[in-house]
Order: C-alpha cells, then structure tokens, then sequence
C-alpha cells in the first residue's frame, strides 16, 4: 500500500499545493492598500511581488472607477490563487455600465498597459451584472 498525499485521486502534486483565497473590500481607496496587503500575505517576498500588487492596485481601482462598485455600498471582491507555477488574481466588480475616465491630462487609460508589460497574461470578463479582471503570473 502507498502513502497518501492528500490530494483527490487522480489529482497531480501541483493541485494539492495550490491554494485559493478569496476576500471582499468595501470599493473606496482606503481599501485598495488592504486588498495590496491580502496579496502580499499570500506571495510573500517573492521577487515579483511588487509587481503583482501594482497590477492588482490597477484592476482594483479600475473598478473604483469606472464600474457601480463606486455606488455608496459598492464591493470588491479580491480572489488569489496560487500554484507552484502561476498565480491568478482576480478582481470582481460590481458591474453596471463601464464608465470611461474623463482624460483631461493624459493621465488615464495608462493601467491596463502596466498589467499588460508585467503580468504573463490578463483579461476582463463579465457584462453589466459584474465584471471580472484577472492577471497571471508564470513561474516555471
């Protein structure tokens, strides 16, 4: 008889080292550091931490800007996964119309472009019941 890892049968090492956390954050700025610090207790001082957390900062305030998260009661909610080999953030708004930023200095619309030079892959699904915005980071 052969020890057991404690993975379902059929599942590979990998799946039984991933782990999935989830959390919800009132939608307003001040919780957007808090959403930085729950992915931080989860990657630690990896040498790509930093940049993870800058991307999360994006999708989180995407959402603060432009979904009806910013409605009064508004939510976000923040669901890490990590493997050996990847970990996939997710942020999940409140959905709604997809309110465009005015762009009086040039300023806006720069997001998406920084979680696009850093993360592996990134996307946006969902429609006006919720959206969600996720990015990959690949390790092997």
């Amino acid at each position: 008889m052969s020890p057991t890892t404690g993975a379902a049968p059929g599942a590979s090492a990998a799946d039984a080292l991933t782990m999935t956390r989830t959390r919800t954050f009132p939608a307003s700025q001040d919780h957007a550091s808090e959403a930085r610090r729950f992915l931080a207790e989860i990657t630690g001082p990896e040498p790509w931490a930093a940049d993870a957390a800058l991307c999360l900062s994006e999708m989180f305030n995407n959402a603060l800007l432009h979904s009806a998260s910013a409605r009064p009661g508004g939510l976000v909610v923040v669901r890490i996964t990590r493997s050996p080999v990847q970990l996939l953030a997710e942020v999940r708004d409140d959905g709604g119309p997809w309110r465009g930023a005015a762009d009086v200095d040039g300023q806006s619309g720069r997001g998406l472009m920084i979680v696009e030079a850093l993360a592996a892959t990134f996307g946006v699904t969902g429609d006006e019941s919720g959206r969600t915005a996720w990015f990959t980071f690949d390790f092997a």
